[in-house]
């Protein structure tokens, strides 16, 4: 390990926004201090996840819990659109029902120490499908 990162990056809750907006007590301060009257069901500013947090979280789940409103769940789509992809149009994505690929040694074509590499199909046409090895693996 390097130590900690220089620069954290914070996704504010985008219902905590919605609805500190709707009250338009939304604060502008950068401190990270609770006043003294605060209210665990009106807070000061919104939660703010992190990306790291955050993209884990997409490796199992489609969606988050705040801790302010744990009642209503956040899309990850909403929080990390450019990690899963989902603000490109949909002319750039893969249409899956088109998409042939198996992992198997047979069409395997190489790999090396980030993945391995396999022949598949996309819309009848040939073409090399790149994996990658999770961190359990490489590590």
């Amino acid at each position: 390990m390097y130590g900690l990162p220089l620069v954290r990056r914070l996704i504010p809750c985008p219902l905590c926004t919605n609805m500190m907006t709707q009250r338009h007590s939304m604060k502008r301060s950068v401190s990270m201090e609770f006043p003294a009257n605060f209210h665990a069901l009106q807070p000061p500013r919104p939660h703010n996840f992190t990306l790291p947090t955050c993209a884990a979280t997409a490796l199992s789940f489609e969606t988050i819990a705040c801790p302010y409103h744990p009642d209503k769940v956040v899309s990850l789509q909403l929080l990390i659109p450019d990690l899963l992809m989902a603000d490109l149009p949909r002319h750039l994505l893969v249409d899956l029902s088109q998409f042939k690929f198996e992992a198997s040694e047979s069409q395997r074509i190489g790999g090396g120490g980030s993945g391995e590499v396999f022949r598949g199909t996309y819309r009848s046409e040939a073409v090399a499908v790149k994996t990658f090895h999770s961190t359990a693996q490489a590590g």
